[in-house]
């Protein structure tokens, strides 16, 4: 089978039709920073964080999702530049905005130079530090949410499992993963996949009687 040949930082890359430019990167020892993708599921780009520049004959300077990217003949792929890192830390920023607890998600941001503080140099990051605090304030610090809505519990338990117990609920802010009706979904069978699979914790498995 004929091979693709692309560069990644301008390593020299060779592999086959079909393949991410993440897993072509990952070939070459180059990593792509990830929270929303997983080996045994179909790429989603849901969360944004693996954003990469790339060039090709008919695209210049274009940012796409490198989970979910194919390679192409004579591509260009750049994981470093300041228009993808800058792109990086606002992804994080928001979706640490949204589950400001995950230590997995707030290493990350902070490896990007990302942290909600009110004395933030940032007008965005200082904002959202707000948000935050108020939301912390009405809420309570144990009820703010651990989920960044990347779906991979949603694409397990359908893609893997085949049984389809869990889906999005609602839109805009009030969107949550939920079950059927918010109550005890027949379809599920217990096997934890969902939470195996999460990148923040924000699933955890209660026994039942």
């Amino acid at each position: 089978m004929k091979h693709i040949s692309l560069s990644v930082d301008g390593t020299p890359v060779s592999v086959r039709p079909g393949t991410t430019i993440l897993d072509a990167a990952s070939s070459v020892g180059i990593p792509i920073p990830t929270l929303c993708h997983h080996e045994k599921l179909k790429p989603a780009g849901a969360c944004r964080v693996c954003h990469v520049q790339v060039d090709t004959a008919t695209r210049r300077e274009v940012l796409l999702p490198a989970c979910a990217s194919a390679v192409e003949e004579g591509m260009q792929v750049r994981t470093d530049t300041p228009r993808v890192l800058e792109a990086r830390r606002f992804v994080l920023a928001l979706l640490l905005a949204r589950a400001p607890q995950p230590p997995k998600l707030v290493e990350m941001a902070r490896q990007h130079g990302v942290e909600l503080r009110p004395d933030a140099g940032d007008p965005l990051l200082a904002f959202l530090s707000e948000r935050v605090e108020q939301r912390t304030a009405e809420l309570g610090e144990e009820h703010l949410s651990w989920c960044i809505l990347c779906g991979q519990c949603v694409r397990v338990c359908a893609e893997v499992v085949g049984r389809r117990a869990i889906g999005s609920a609602s839109r805009g802010p009030k969107k949550r993963i939920a079950t059927p009706f918010y109550d005890i979904s027949d379809p599920c069978i217990g096997c934890g996949s969902c939470a195996y699979v999460c990148p923040t914790d924000a699933i955890t498995i209660s026994p039942t009687e």
